[in-house]
């Protein structure tokens, strides 16, 4: 009984932050074309071959993605679009990433009238980090055939443009290749 009181206080704490990451798959896995079939926000415990408890699962999106290597873009969405997110509002300065802005953030934050800022900082920290069955799914993209052809294909056009651009600072006139 404990450990169910355990689990539906996480997950209800832990809900918004649940919502976006698996919203994250969900976006993703549709601007991909994946088919997906379904989502989930209902917790479960995750056991092992024995029954002993090994965790939780706050939510769940089943996708069949149509290219196998794209379940490394799904798997990773919610880390990937949170580092986005963080780039533009830098570049459009609606915030500054910097090692000083992080430290007046968390002076800020240590005030009880910050309690709901705190709060906003777990949940967006906690959406953004890939859980172990991400991780599953991404890697899993890599050792497939379209995975392998993505990487030839990545690897045969970095190699192709490094010898152009090694070609372009060749010095004819010193007869020199660099």
């Amino acid at each position: 009984m404990k450990t169910y009181l355990i689990l539906w206080t996480k997950a209800l704490f832990f809900l918004p932050g649940t919502l976006l990451h698996e919203l994250c798959h969900y976006i993703t896995a549709k601007l991909l074309f994946a088919r997906v079939v379904g989502f989930s926000l209902y917790p479960k415990m995750q056991r092992d071959a024995s029954g002993s408890i090994i965790g939780f699962q706050y939510g769940s999106v089943e996708f069949h993605p149509r290219i196998k290597v794209l379940n490394f873009i799904i798997g990773l969405s919610p880390m990937i679009l949170w580092a986005l997110l963080l780039f533009f509002l830098d570049l459009v300065h609606i915030i500054s990433i910097s090692e000083t802005s992080f430290v007046v953030l968390w002076e800020n934050i240590i005030r009880p009238s910050s309690v709901f800022i705190l709060y906003v900082c777990i949940q967006l920290f906690y959406s953004g980090f890939p859980s172990t069955a991400d991780l599953k799914v991404s890697f899993s993209g890599f050792f497939s055939l379209s995975g392998f052809i993505f990487f030839a294909l990545v690897i045969s056009y970095v190699l192709f443009f490094s010898r152009l651009s090694i070609n372009h600072q060749s010095s004819p006139e010193a007869g020199i290749w660099l």
